[in-house]
């Protein structure tokens, strides 16, 4: 497997050679027609570029009271950030063995082994711990992980994340005590996605001698101690499905989380966002605004870890598009039904 990396990052690195090159033709002075819209069409256009105002009905007062609607404002766009690539230093700084190694070519050879990571992570289990108070945790955790036996101890993970959210709130105390999710991870993972990942504390891994799991056929367990680091993000709820793509890079099966089943049997992968939105339209608006506000979660996380992947901006930017334009379906069928 070493030897095929090696020849992938060769190829990678390969510069184009003269038959390759791309021309450039300038375009011809053909004085273009112009191009006529039919009131329909114009309609669409305006819908398509306008922001949309969503109807949003809060929960229901004390004594059966209903409080008065409000509008939100979504754009129909929402924006990306400046691509920045990762820093060398901040891969040599949790794996040194990478220092000359282009973040591109590390990020590609992590994707053929992100399956098997992914099924590693799945298979940790963490010592118990009080993981209420983000202010309260400790520097690091007990984990033990079940290991087959066909794969090696290098894919074990590096770091315990904690992750809450970063919204102002009041001191957290035992009444209100901020929420806090842990996630085993692996450190070349994050630093070779995350632009603005907080520096890591390096990885100390003591670990104990492996002994046969219970379970028969079921592998080998391994228990190790692990720094435990706060992660403080918008959107604590949509992490995971940052994290396990940064791991797969699945774009169909990010979609597919972020997305309502359609009414109909139509395949959104062969309809267009203007066919898929419409089927979508159909969706209670609540339905629909709880997915967007998914969507627009796992974008403030991409937008403050810093990731830059073009899959990942594709999905974001399909998903949003699509449930935006559902929604103002919605309110303008509801508007000219009224």
């Amino acid at each position: 497997m070493k030897a095929a990396a090696r020849r992938r990052r060769t190829q990678l690195l390969k510069p184009l050679n003269a038959s390759s090159q791309l021309s450039y033709h300038p375009p011809t002075s053909v004085k273009p027609r112009p191009v006529e819209f039919s009131e329909a069409a114009k309609r669409r256009a305006r819908l398509a570029l306008s922001p949309v105002k969503v109807v949003v009905q809060p929960a229901n007062k004390k004594h059966g009271q209903q409080a008065a609607a409000r509008f939100v404002s979504l754009p129909i766009r929402l924006a990306r950030p400046v691509a920045k690539e990762v820093s060398r230093d901040a891969l040599a700084a949790v794996s040194p063995e990478l220092a000359d190694t282009p973040a591109q070519f590390v990020r590609e050879a992590l994707e053929l082994l992100g399956t098997r990571m992914l099924a590693v992570l799945a298979s940790t289990a963490t010592s118990p711990v009080d993981a209420t108070n983000s202010s309260s945790l400790p520097t690091t955790i007990s984990v033990t992980t079940t290991l087959p036996v066909s794969e090696s101890s290098d894919l074990l993970p590096t770091h315990m994340l904690a992750v809450h959210s970063s919204a102002s709130t009041p001191v957290a105390g035992p009444s209100k005590p901020r929420k806090v999710t842990l996630f085993p991870a692996h450190a070349t993972v994050l630093a070779a996605n995350c632009v603005n990942l907080p520096p890591l504390p390096r990885s100390t891994e003591t670990t104990t001698d492996a002994r046969e799991s219970p379970i028969q056929g079921l592998g080998k367990e391994v228990d190790a101690s692990l720094p435990l680091v706060p992660l403080a993000l918008p959107s604590p709820e949509t992490f995971a499905q940052l994290s396990t793509f940064l791991y797969t890079r699945r774009a169909d099966q990010l979609l597919a989380s972020l997305m309502p089943a359609a009414p109909s049997s139509s395949s959104k992968s062969s309809d267009s966002l203007d066919s898929y939105a419409t089927q979508l339209s159909s969706l209670p608006r609540p339905t629909l605004l709880a997915h967007a506000l998914r969507v627009h979660g796992l974008w403030k996380n991409a937008c403050a870890l810093g990731v830059h992947d073009a899959k990942l901006w594709s999905v974001i930017d399909s998903a949003w598009t699509t449930l935006v334009r559902a929604m103002g379906m919605v309110d303008s069928a509801s508007s000219e039904s009224s």
